[in-house]
C-alpha cells in the first residue's frame, strides 16, 4: 500500500473543496455561504500543504492569515496575498460556519474565486505539481 505524504493528501482534498465550490456557486440558486466555507477550505488546506511540503508543521488551526504568515516565512513571495480576499475567507471558516455572515454576495464570490484560482496556481508551481489531474 503507497501512503502519499501528507500534502499530496491536502492538496486532493483542497481541489475537492474547489471543485464543490465552483459547482455550488454555478447553480441555479447557489448557497453563497457554502461556497464561502469550502473556498476558505480548499485556501487552508493549500496553504497547509505548502507548510508540509516545505517540512514546516502547521498548527492545528484554521486562521488563513496565520497560515500566509507561515508561508511567507518560507517563501517571501506570498506577501502578494497580504491584501487578497482570500484572507477574508476567514470569517467563513470552520470556527463561525453556523453565525451569519452578511457580506457574502456574487461580487464577494467571484472576486474571492479569482484569488483562490491565482493562489491554487501559485502553490502548485512552488510545489511543482505538473499532473494532468491537478488541473480544471
Amino acid at each position: 500500500m503507497i501512503i502519499n505524504p501528507i500534502y499530496e493528501v491536502l492538496l486532493k482534498k483542497g481541489r475537492s473543496d474547489l471543485k464543490v465550490a465552483l459547482r455550488e456557486f454555478k447553480s441555479e440558486d447557489p448557497e453563497l455561504e457554502i461556497v464561502c466555507f469550502h473556498l476558505q477550505q480548499f485556501a487552508e488546506k493549500y496553504l497547509k500543504a505548502f507548510l508540509y511540503y516545505n517540512k514546516l508543521l502547521p498548527k492545528k488551526i484554521h486562521n488563513l492569515i496565520y497560515l500566509l504568515n507561515e508561508c511567507t516565512t518560507i517563501d517571501l513571495e506570498f506577501e502578494k496575498f497580504n491584501d487578497s480576499k482570500i484572507i477574508e475567507l476567514n470569517e467563513c471558516g470552520v470556527e463561525i460556519r453556523y453565525e451569519e455572515i452578511s457580506q457574502i454576495d456574487l461580487e464577494f464570490i467571484r472576486l474571492v474565486i479569482n484569488d483562490v484560482l491565482i493562489l491554487k496556481e501559485f502553490i502548485e508551481n512552488k510545489i511543482d505539481v505538473n499532473k494532468p489531474e491537478n488541473l480544471f
